[in-house]
């Protein structure tokens, strides 16, 4: 919509699909305010929120990299927490090695786990320890989505899963791990790099997969 008044002209909502500008013209002066916009939810999708769990919130060690370098999982109780992971107990430290119980009575933790290989010279330990790098650093939240009872969580990874052929090579179970409000979804899709990479049939029994997924999907 244009409007105008005498010299000066005003461009009012221009809209466009990769974000939102409003363009003012003003006598001599021209200025942009652009807002960034994130993955367009349509009116049957509403965004889920969820807490983003530390690599080291409990003392654990992921039960994945026997049939493939990734596993998708849902648990929505105690015991499907432990089919995910083996508690570690250390000694002279009484760090919880698992949720409580009582945290599933109105919560459920999604959780994407990988196989990340790692450069561990002296000299890439200087890096991460100079620079701040973790291994969590490796994924990240792009969106998570629902649309009646279905889940989408879009994510971003950005480590590697392919064993590089180097001596100096190290590996780490590394995961993705959300706490989510308590929902009984049909079936749970998981979007790494903007390509689906796995799904739960939640509704068929199904809360946990173990695949093969290519080293670091590329970005569309």
């Amino acid at each position: 919509m244009l409007v105008t008044e005498g010299a000066a002209i005003r461009v009012i909502d221009m809209k466009i699909k990769t974000g939102l500008s409003t363009l003012i013209l003003t006598g001599m002066g021209l200025s942009f305010i652009n807002c960034a916009i994130s993955n367009p939810v349509s009116t049957q999708e509403k965004r889920v929120p969820y807490k983003r769990l530390p690599l080291h919130e409990y003392h654990e060690f992921g039960k994945w990299g026997q049939s493939g370098n990734s596993r998708f999982g849902l648990a929505q109780t105690l015991e499907q927490y432990g089919g995910l992971y083996y508690p570690v107990y250390l000694i002279f430290d009484n760090s919880p090695v698992k949720p409580s119980a009582s945290l599933f009575e109105d919560q459920q933790i999604l959780a994407v786990g990988r196989i990340t290989y790692f450069n561990q010279s002296l000299l890439s330990h200087f890096y991460r320890a100079l620079f701040g790098e973790s291994f969590e650093s490796y994924f990240q939240v792009e969106d998570l989505i629902e649309n009646n009872e279905e889940l989408k969580l879009y994510y971003i990874y950005t480590g590697s899963s392919s064993e590089p052929n180097r001596k100096d090579t190290g590996a780490i179970k590394n995961e993705l791990k959300l706490q989510i409000p308590k929902k009984n979804y049909r079936r749970i899709l998981f979007f790494e790099n903007g390509q689906e990479v796995a799904r739960l049939k939640i509704a068929e029994g199904e809360w946990s997969t173990e695949k093969h997924v290519p080293d670091k999907a590329p970005m569309k």
